[in-house]
């Protein structure tokens, strides 16, 4: 049930997720998000981290969890495999991080992401119980 779809803007990139749960949305986000900034890679070891948050909203929530993932692929070279949120709600995370570190990544094949933007951000539930999100990232 959890998809993800590109989405092209003149000077960004963004996704579209859907899920069954909050959990399962920001999941696939993060694996969305690595998906634009990485081609083939090779992974060379597996560690945890455990990531823990706050928010006012599951927009900033969601912001956050992706800056979060985003600051460890820059400092550690750490990529998202999976995680087991203790807590998720719309406006608390707790989560052991499972990650990859990275070696030898063909710059050609790599999309740098600046940031994790605001622009037309949003997480809602729909009726058919479906959580939904649009996020765009700062290339």
């Amino acid at each position: 049930m959890e998809t993800f779809q590109l989405l092209e803007h003149p000077s960004d990139i963004g996704l579209e997720a859907r899920a069954s749960s909050l959990e399962g949305l920001f999941t696939i986000a993060a694996r969305g998000m690595f998906s634009i900034m990485l081609g083939e890679y090779e992974i060379e070891k597996i560690n945890d981290i455990r990531i823990k948050l706050v928010a006012r909203d599951a927009e900033q929530l969601l912001v956050r969890w992706l800056s979060e993932l985003l600051f460890y692929f820059e400092t550690k070279k750490y990529i998202f495999t999976n995680a087991d949120f203790a807590v998720c709600s719309q406006t608390a995370l707790d989560a052991v991080v499972s990650v990859a570190e990275l070696r030898n990544i063909p710059n050609e094949v790599c999309v740098q992401i600046k940031a994790v933007t605001y622009h037309q951000l949003f997480v809602q539930k729909s009726e058919d119980g479906i959580w939904r999100t649009k996020i765009f990232f700062d290339v």
